[in-house]
This record gives structure tokens, C-alpha cells and sequence, in this order.
């Protein structure tokens, strides 16, 4: 079997953008030619924000029921498979860190590598979210910090690079850390109400008379192009250990 990266897109404050940032992260494994598979754990998001939702191919799995290893680990067999990109839920860790306890120590001796993509803003909350998960996961999974500036564009992140503890997380465990930078409020509206994706707006897959204006197709290229540059910078955390 294949060595394979498992990356996790959290933590569970809701409203951060995650599901945003696993979606826009999928036109890079594409880039680097890995082979994928999404398996969307935000079973109580059944409205168009879930990854379902914007792609077809993720799978729907419910992390509250007694199978939810099971369903892990049957996803795992794919021998042609090199990173499986998990989004987990909104809402409180514990249901979360149940699920990873119980599968890590048979994950970790089949040679599975753990990423965490933590998705914070510049507000309290997340930021003491994500120190709430790295407290917990541990070394158990390496970190890319994703800083979304959501509508704050520009943003210096002061709730995050002064808070003591996210300097001493830094310390402990060397996370890449990257800026997803806002997007046109209108254009990020019509994402969401028409669960499209910036590749798709970028390569003029949809028709819709806002989408596919040549300016907007120009916007989410930028966009896409941006967070793409960030994410090769961190690429070491994100792709299979072969590649």
C-alpha cells in the first residue's frame, strides 16, 4: 500500500471558511498529479455550504455513528490513493477527538501521515480553537495554520501573532503558517448560493449571466492563483511522503 497523508480541515468553530479552504486546496492536488479522495464528516451541514454540496465526488459520512472508524478505514483500502482530505464538523471538538483517538494508534502503524489544516481568522474564537485542537492532537498530526482573512482583507491577525500561547504552539510544533486573502463579497456570495468553486468560475465551467462575466472569471483566477502560491509553500505538509 501507498504511504498516505490524511489531511484534516478544521477545527470546529463554524463560520471560519474551512470548507472553502479544503475545496480551493483540491486544484493543487491536481497540480502535483496525486491521486484523491473527499470524505465530507460535516454530516449536520446539509444546506450548500457542505464540500458535498460543491463536489460530487466527497463522500457523506456521519462521525457521530459507532461506525465512523469503520467508514475511515474502508476509505483508506484505495491502494491507488496517496491523500485523503477530510472536512470535519462544525460545532464542539470532543465528538472529533473521540473519533481520532480511537483510530490513530492503528492509523499510525499503517504508516498514515496527519495534517492538520486550521482554519482561524482574526477573531478570538478561532484562534483559541485551533490552540484547543494543537493542546489535544499533539504531534500526533503536523500543522498548516491558514490565516482567512474573510472580508478583512489585509488583515495583520493581531488576535493570533499576539496571543503568548499561539507563540509557544509555533514554538513547539513549526507550522506552516499561510493567508487565504479575502475574496469580492459579491463573487463569494454567488459561490456559495450556486455551490461553485473559484477553479470552476476561473475555467468558465458555469453558466450563470454573474459568473461567467469575464471580470469575474479574472477575480477567482486571482484568487485561486494566490492560494495555490501559498499552499506550494507548504507543500512538504500537504502532499504523500513520496512525492
Amino acid at each position: 500500500m501507498k504511504r498516505k497523508k490524511i489531511i484534516l480541515v478544521g477545527p470546529g468553530k463554524g463560520g471560519i471558511g474551512k470548507t472553502a479552504c479544503a475545496l480551493y486546496a483540491i486544484p493543487f492536488f491536481d497540480l502535483h498529479m496525486v491521486k484523491y479522495l473527499l470524505l465530507d464528516y460535516d454530516w449536520e451541514n446539509t444546506d450548500k455550504s457542505g464540500l458535498q454540496n460543491f463536489d460530487s465526488r466527497a463522500r457523506k459520512l456521519n462521525i457521530h455513528s459507532p461506525r465512523a472508524m469503520d467508514e475511515f478505514f474502508d476509505a483508506v483500502d484505495d491502494p491507488e490513493i496517496e491523500i485523503i482530505l477530510v472536512d470535519l464538523p462544525a460545532g464542539s471538538g470532543e465528538p472529533v477527538f473521540q473519533w481520532f483517538d480511537e483510530l490513530y494508534p492503528e492509523a499510525a502503524d499503517l504508516g498514515l501521515d496527519f495534517t492538520l489544516m486550521a482554519v482561524t481568522t482574526n477573531e478570538a474564537g478561532s484562534v483559541q480553537s485551533t490552540l484547543k485542537w494543537a493542546s489535544h492532537l499533539q504531534d500526533r498530526v503536523q500543522y498548516v495554520v491558514i490565516r482567512n482573512e474573510l472580508s478583512e482583507r489585509g488583515s495583520k491577525f493581531e488576535y493570533l501573532t499576539e496571543e503568548p500561547k499561539f507563540q509557544e504552539f509555533e514554538e513547539v510544533f513549526s507550522p506552516g503558517v499561510i493567508t487565504m486573502e479575502s475574496r469580492p463579497l459579491d463573487l463569494e456570495s454567488e459561490l456559495r448560493n450556486h455551490a461553485v468553486t473559484l477553479d470552476q468560475v476561473a475555467k468558465g465551467k458555469v453558466k450563470n449571466p454573474f459568473l461567467s462575466k469575464t471580470k469575474n472569471k479574472v477575480r477567482a483566477k486571482i484568487a485561486q492563483n494566490h492560494y495555490l502560491a501559498e499552499l506550494e509553500t507548504v507543500s512538504q505538509f500537504l502532499l504523500p511522503p513520496s512525492k
